[in-house]
C-alpha cells in the first residue's frame, strides 16, 4: 500500500501598504476655505500659517488651537488688489507664538478669534480698509498692539489686555475704545487719527512715551480705579512715572497722576486748567495755542530746565511757581499776578 503525506498548505500574503492622507501640520500656507478644511486635524500648527495674498472668500480656521510660529498675511505686491478675502475667524485658536500680523486685504470686513488669549510679540491689523469688527474679547497678552489705517473699523472687542508693552491706534473709525489696564509699564501709547472717538482711558504703573491727539472733544482719563466687566476684579495702579507727555486736541482730561513727569506737551487743546501736585521730576514744559486754558500750576520748588507759555488767550492765573526756579523760559500772556 502506498501512503501519501499530506502536502504543507503554503498560503501567501501579500500586505499592501496603506498611506492615509493627513495634513501638514508644519508651515501652512492657505487661500481659501478648502486649505483651511485640510488643516481642520491639526491642533497645533508647529510653524508658521500664513495667508496668500490671493486668499479668498470666508476662512474659518477651526480646529487650529495653538500656531507655534506666527499668524502673518503675504504682503500685496504692486498692481495686485487683494481684494478676495472677505472674512477671517477661528472658534478654536487660542495662542500664537510669534504674532499675529494682518494686512492690506481690501475686502476684508470681520476678524473673529473669540477664543484667542495670547499672540506674542505682536497683534497688528495694518492698512485694511473695508474693515468694519474685531472680536477678540480674551485677549489678554500681546507684547506690541497695533491698528493702523483700519478708517472703516467701528466695533472692537478687546475687554482682558492687560499685559502688552505698546499700543497704536493710528486712523481708524472708533467711536470707542476699550480702557487698557496693563500690569507693566508701557513704553509707548500713541493714539492719532481717531475723529471719532469720545473718550480715551488709560491705567498702568508707569509710561515711556504718551503721544494723543484728538479731534477736539476727545475726553481722557490716566490713571485710577478699573473694573474689568468680565470677573469684577478691581485694578487700582496709581501711575508712578511718565517720561513724556504730548496732548492735542483734547476736550477734557481727567486724574493727571501724582506721578514723576518729565516732558509735559499740551498743544491746541480745550480743557481749562493744568496743574500738577507734588512732582519732583518736571523738567520740560510745553503749554502752546490752548484757546480755552484758564489756570495752570506746579510747586514752585519745582526747578525746571525750559518752560514755553505762548498763544493761550484766556490764561491769566500761574499758581505757585516763580522764574527764579526756571533755567530758560518764553512766556507771553497776560496774567493777574506777575512772574517773580
Amino acid at each position: 500500500m502506498r501512503i501519501l503525506r499530506p502536502r504543507a498548505l503554503v498560503v501567501y500574503v501579500y500586505f499592501l501598504d496603506i498611506v492615509a492622507a493627513t495634513a501638514s501640520c508644519s508651515s501652512v500656507t492657505i487661500t481659501s476655505q478648502g486649505d483651511a478644511d485640510t488643516i481642520r486635524s491639526c491642533s497645533t500648527i508647529t510653524g508658521d500659517l500664513v495667508l496668500a495674498t490671493n486668499s479668498a472668500g470666508s476662512i474659518a480656521l477651526d480646529g487650529v488651537q495653538v500656531i507655534e510660529g506666527s499668524f502673518t498675511s503675504e504682503l500685496c505686491s504692486s498692481g495686485s488688489s487683494c481684494s478676495g478675502l472677505a472674512s477671517l475667524s477661528s472658534s478654536t485658536l487660542t495662542s500664537v507664538s510669534y504674532g499675529v500680523t494682518l494686512q492690506s486685504f481690501s475686502s476684508l470686513t470681520n476678524i473673529n478669534f473669540p477664543q484667542l488669549l495670547s499672540t506674542g510679540s505682536a497683534f497688528s491689523l495694518e492698512d485694511l480698509p473695508a474693515l468694519q469688527n474685531v472680536s477678540v474679547p480674551q485677549l489678554a497678552s500681546a507684547e506690541n498692539f497695533r491698528i493702523s489705517n483700519t478708517p472703516q473699523l467701528t466695533n472692537l472687542t478687546l475687554d482682558l489686555l492687560q499685559n502688552v508693552s505698546s499700543v497704536a491706534v493710528t486712523d481708524v473709525g472708533l467711536s470707542t475704545f476699550p480702557t487698557i489696564v496693563s500690569t507693566s509699564e508701557i513704553t509707548s501709547f500713541i493714539v492719532s487719527g481717531v475723529n471719532n472717538l469720545g473718550l480715551l482711558s488709560i491705567d498702568t504703573p508707569s509710561i515711556g512715551l504718551l503721544d494723543v491727539r484728538g479731534n477736539g472733544s476727545l475726553g481722557f482719563i490716566l490713571g485710577g480705579s478699573k473694573i474689568n466687566k468680565n470677573n469684577n476684579t478691581v485694578y487700582d495702579f496709581p501711575i508712578s512715572s511718565i517720561d513724556t507727555i504730548n496732548l492735542f486736541g483734547i476736550g477734557s482730561i481727567a486724574h493727571l497722576p501724582n506721578a514723576t513727569i518729565t516732558n509735559f506737551n499740551s498743544t491746541g487743546n480745550n480743557f481749562p486748567i493744568i496743574g500738577f501736585n507734588e512732582n519732583k521730576g518736571l523738567t520740560n514744559i510745553y503749554i502752546v495755542d490752548n484757546p480755552f486754558l484758564k489756570s495752570i500750576s506746579w510747586p514752585d520748588t519745582q526747578v525746571l530746565n525750559n518752560i514755553t507759555i505762548t498763544g493761550n488767550p484766556l490764561l491769566t492765573e500761574a499758581v505757585g511757581w516763580s522764574v527764579q526756579n526756571v533755567t530758560n523760559y518764553y512766556v507771553t500772556g497776560s496774567f493777574n499776578d506777575e512772574f517773580v
